[in-house]
């Protein structure tokens, strides 16, 4: 990174944060330097590519790859929500998460998640008339976590900030 743009960067941090009070000031610096800097190296990157490296196509697909969510999330998901406490066959759970969840998973994906969470001990299977597995959940559905209110919230930003309030 070139000085000069660095230098950019960190007087423009520095004119985000001088506002802030003293307390918070370092941290609040710490995390607008780094926004800026992602910023700029995207916005360089852009400018100039160099020819090494994988295709742009070929990082998209990586990068959409790694924010897929698995089928053993999604049915760990499902477990959690309470859907296999009846007997659910693969078809069940492949059309749920398509039509209800939004996500689209090959059968055979979610076969394999179905079986290691069958192995874990999380979800249980036996087989119905027709010869399919039907997998179920025996576990019990914990509580939802109360929701804080909004004095608990601002209960808890003031001792983030040794009990002064922060100005807005």
């Amino acid at each position: 990174m070139k000085i000069d743009a660095l230098r950019a960067v960190l007087e423009e941090a520095a004119q985000l944060t001088a506002s802030l009070p003293d307390s918070i000031q370092e941290v609040a610096f710490g995390k607008a330097f780094d926004a800026l800097l992602g910023e700029y190296g995207t916005a360089m990157a852009r400018r100039g590519r160099t020819t090494r490296g994988p295709s742009p196509s070929g990082r998209r697909d990586a990068a959409s790859r790694a924010r897929r969510r698995g089928p053993k999330l999604a049915l760990a998901q499902l477990i959690e929500s309470g859907f296999f406490t009846s007997g659910r066959t693969l078809r069940e759970v492949e059309a749920h998460l398509r039509d209800t969840v939004g996500r689209a998973y090959e059968s055979n994906e979610l076969s394999i998640s179905l079986l290691r969470l069958t192995r874990d001990g999380r979800l249980q299977r036996d087989r119905n008339l027709a010869g399919q597995y039907e997998y179920r959940s025996e576990h019990e559905i914990e509580p939802p976590v109360p929701i804080k209110t909004l004095r608990q919230g601002r209960a808890n930003g003031r001792l983030l900030t040794d009990g002064r309030e922060m100005n807005r």
